[in-house]
Parts: C-alpha cells; structure tokens; sequence
C-alpha cells in the first residue's frame, strides 16, 4: 500500500507581491469523505514556523513573536497565529480562499516507492527497532454527518515493550475533523491534535485548544495547549517503509 514520505513533502506558496515564496514540510494529512455525496477533500497540516521579517539585514524575528502554522486544501486554507499580543492572540484563524490571498499554493505529496503493512504488535515491535520510518492512517467515522475521515501522519513516537512485543503510538500533531463545526469552509472544521493507541481499533486523541492558568482560583492567563481529550472507535493501520534496495 502507498504512504506519504512526510519528509518530502511540501505546500508552497507564493506571496502575492511575489516577493517571496515558502516551502513548507508537512506534518499531517487527512482525507473527508462524505459517505452521503460520494465526495471527498483532502488537507494537509503544516509544519510551523515563527513570525520573521523577510530578507533584511538582521532583526529577523518579529516581536511580539507568534507561531505561524496552516492547514491547506486544494481550494482553501487557514492560516493560524499563536501569540501572546492582542493582536496575535490565542487562536487567531484566518481562513480563505487560495487564489484570493496567494500568487500560487502548490501541494506535493510524496510517497515510498516501497512499504508493508504491518499485522500485529509482533510486526510493528521488529520494524520499530529496526529503525524503519512507520507511517500510521487512523481512520474515524461520524455516523450523524455520514463523513469518514482517513487521518495520515508520520509515528515520530513509538513506544514498545521488550517484555511483551506490545506498541504506544504517542505522536503528532495531526489534523482531527470537528464533526459537528458549522463554518463556511470545510478547512475551518479541524482541530489539531496528537494521537495515542495501542491497539488497532481505538484512539486517543489530545486537543490543542485555549487553556487557562489559574492560580489562588482565579484565572491570571491562558495559553494555547494540548489538553481536551476525546476518545473515539478507530481503525489504525500502520506501514513501514521498505528501504531495501
């Protein structure tokens, strides 16, 4: 079966002034289909940056600083700034459409010429020390919306017990359809998340979402973290890549 080689694969845009343009690896991938329509969408997780001014002679970080991250389709995208300001705060999404804010956006995937599904814990323990890249596709299903997503993303975490030959998948971020979000473009339906399982048909999923700090009760500041946790039935598999000649 086909896997995406995340480590070369890239969204690359170009500003609109076409003073600059990015590639950027990707860090997760998910396809939705709607099970109703007989249609389907694919978008893909950015890996993030910070926010910089571009080609001066020094002071290239802009301050206050924020990260920069997205979430790209085809059609669409959404850009997301975290920051500390007011201005770049907590969860600040901008969402659009490609052509109106880029010059270009161009999504090359990537796959391994050569890759084995894995069977059971037995396979996933030799392939894991043995240093093979593992690449997981969680599948998730909302039976009210009748949409499936197909969730794709590198294990850069795997856990494995010399005891038993039993796995802990431990990773991401990855990209997690809200099923129930109403808004305009289905780009803005997704959360990211990170992902644990040791088993083939149930996941843990990690929320990054806006999470107070309290102190003496009372809430003094809020940062962007990974704390809501949902759990739902899965069907995972997991691929190693073949890197035999």
């Amino acid at each position: 079966m086909s896997a995406i080689n995340f480590a070369d694969s890239y969204m690359t845009f170009t500003t609109p002034d076409r003073s600059n343009t990015a590639r950027i690896q990707l860090d997760a991938h998910c396809r939705l289909v709607d099970e109703e329509k007989g249609a389907s969408d694919e978008f893909v997780l950015i890996a993030p940056c910070r926010a910089e001014s571009m080609y001066l002679p020094d002071g290239l970080f802009r301050i206050p600083n924020y990260e920069f991250c997205g979430i790209f389709g085809t059609e669409t995208f959404m850009i997301i700034r975290t920051g500390p300001s007011t201005a770049h705060g907590l969860d600040n999404r901008e969402p659009g459409l490609n052509q109106q804010r880029f010059h270009e956006v161009r999504i090359d995937i990537r796959t391994f010429p050569r890759t084995r599904l894995l069977q059971n814990d037995e396979e996933v323990y030799q392939a894991t020390l043995a240093n093979l890249p593992l690449i997981a596709r969680t599948e998730v299903h909302n039976t009210a919306s009748h949409v499936r997503a197909v969730i794709e993303y590198p294990i850069k975490t795997m856990n494995v017990s010399p005891q038993t030959h039993r796995f802990q998948v431990d990773t991401g971020p990855v990209l997690l359809p809200d099923f129930i979000a109403q808004r305009e473009h289905l780009v803005e339906r997704f959360v990211i998340a990170h992902v644990v399982y040791n088993t083939f048909d149930r996941a843990e999923f990690v929320i990054r979402q806006p999470t107070p700090i309290v102190q003496d009760g009372r809430e003094v500041a809020a940062v962007m973290d990974y704390q809501g946790i949902t759990v739902m039935p899965a069907r995972h598999q997991i691929v190693c890549a073949d890197m035999t000649m």
